[in-house]
């Protein structure tokens, strides 16, 4: 099957009355397709207090020639740093609006315009859990290195008393 390794940065920038706010998110990620337009992934994201390993899922639908929607799910765990407090934290995310285009066969850029999370954060100073729903209107700009990989089979020789044969992936 096809893999592919690459990454995803995110910058924000937000202001609201005297308020200014900056945000900055990189995730590097590998990618696998397990089946036709199936993708299985992982990625290691981090953000300015935020580190989270998030295994996903996202299925490709063909729009045009290079371009696909690319629909998904990620969940994963990680911690979350608050000035000189550490919590553990447990996400899922939901893309719904993400695109890849694909202008040659090595190389794809993803856009992703908005997506939908939740963040569960056990608090023990208070002895309670932080829950959190997002909606991310801001927007990831990522890069892939598209690879196929081929592995070479190693066949047995058939067994005299069953007549049967079996295939090894060498290690």
């Amino acid at each position: 099957g096809d893999m592919s390794a690459g990454g995803q940065i995110g910058i924000g920038f937000s202001a609201a009355d005297d308020l200014f706010s900056f945000s900055f998110q990189i995730a590097p990620e590998f990618n696998y397709f397990v089946a036709d337009r199936c993708e299985l992934g992982v990625s290691v994201n981090y953000a300015i207090t935020t580190f989270m390993v998030m295994p996903s899922f996202h299925y490709f639908v063909k729009l045009t020639d290079g371009l696909y929607y690319t629909p998904g799910v990620a969940l994963g765990g990680g911690f979350l740093t608050d000035y000189d407090a550490v919590a553990g934290a447990f996400g899922v995310q939901l893309d719904l609006f993400r695109l890849e285009f694909r202008p040659t066969q090595k190389l794809g850029f993803t856009f992703n315009a908005c997506n939908f999370s939740y963040l569960a954060i056990p608090d023990a100073y208070y002895g309670n859990h932080i829950f959190g729903f997002g909606i991310n209107t801001g927007s990831m700009l990522g890069v892939k290195k598209l690879q196929q990989l081929r592995l070479p089979l190693v066949r047995k020789k058939a067994s005299r008393a069953w007549k049967t044969s079996s295939m090894q992936f060498p290690i």
